[in-house]
Parts: C-alpha cells; structure tokens; sequence
C-alpha cells in the first residue's frame, strides 16, 4: 500500500485533488503515536483522530496550510485496477499492559471510495500518475463508505503494524468492542 498525501483545489467549480508528492505515516512513532500523547496518552480508552487531524498534524509537520487528504493506494502494482480510498476517521482503543505500557491498539478506519477503475487486459493506463495527478474529489456519498479494522503493537513493538497478514485479523470483545459499537 502507498500512503498519499494530496492536496484539494478548486476548477470550474468543481474540488478536485492532485498529490503533494510526500507520503504519510501513521505507524511506528509517527501520526497515531504523537496524536496519543497529545491526547494526554489514555490507556485503556477509546480515543479519535478525524481527517482534521491528521490534516493539522501535517500541516504543522510540513509548515503549510494545505488541505490535505490522506489517499491510501491500496494496490500500487496493480496493472488490472487502480484503488484509491480516503482516511475520513480512525477510532482507536488503546489497551495497557503490565507496567502502564501499552498492550496493542485495535484501529477502526473509516475510509471512502476516491477512485476505483478496474481494467480489462491491455486496457491498463499507460501513465498511471497522470490519472493520479488530477482527481474529480466525490461528492459525499455514504454508500461510498466503509470500514476496516486493524491493529498496531503496543510500546514493546514500536506502535508498529503486525508482522504481515497479522493486520487483518483483529478480535474485538468486552469494553473495546463497547467503544467500537458506537459507530457502526
């Protein structure tokens, strides 16, 4: 997967967004992290970053006033689809361990369509980046929204992913699945 910052103006009335060129990352001691501690670090809590967030963590971080959206490229080799979806919110239960360090962080994305083509063999776009460089920004549409669920290690692994094909599985029971219900 590709994190992709882009950035939305305005053309013939119509949002439209186009990428910075720079990448986002969420992991590690990175945008989830440093939002937790400005949080004041709760620790068996449900807790919320919205896109605005995101978007003044960056903004900061970069020393911009963008307006940043946050595009996962979710099959960045792909030569029979390009799938791009937006961060809208991640909700996050932080879970403590022994010694107040933090156990794990089960994450709910929600995320929305920007752009989903599927492409017949040889049908592919020659120049990927020029479809990428300009996109007609959706109007809001919630049957364009989803979910995900993953997960982040806790302090002993650096608030990082789970090892591969361990980020897609997530049991969700007792106060964490409580604070997750709310949404959905």
């Amino acid at each position: 997967m590709a994190f992709l910052i882009y950035k939305s103006f305005i053309d013939s009335n119509e949002t439209y967004i186009e990428p910075t060129g720079d990448s986002f990352s969420l992991a590690g001691y990175n945008a989830i992290y440093d939002l937790w501690k400005e949080r004041k670090s709760p620790i068996n809590s449900g807790w919320q970053i919205k896109a605005n967030d995101l978007k003044q963590y960056y903004q900061k971080k970069f020393n911009t006033f963008d307006n940043y959206h946050f595009i996962i490229d979710f099959d960045p080799n792909s030569k029979s689809r390009i799938g791009l979806i937006e961060i809208l919110d991640i909700f996050v239960f932080t879970v403590g361990g022994s010694n107040d360090k933090v156990a794990w962080n089960p994450l709910m994305f929600r995320m929305q369509d920007i752009l989903y083509e599927e492409y017949k063999k040889n049908d592919f776009p020659q120049d990927k980046s020029k479809v990428l460089s300009k996109i007609k920004y959706p109007h809001k549409d919630e049957s364009k929204e989803f979910i995900e669920f993953l997960y982040l290690n806790g302090d002993d692994k650096y608030w990082n992913w789970g090892k591969n094909g361990m980020t897609n599985a997530v049991f969700i029971q007792g106060e964490v699945r409580n604070y997750f219900r709310q949404y959905f």
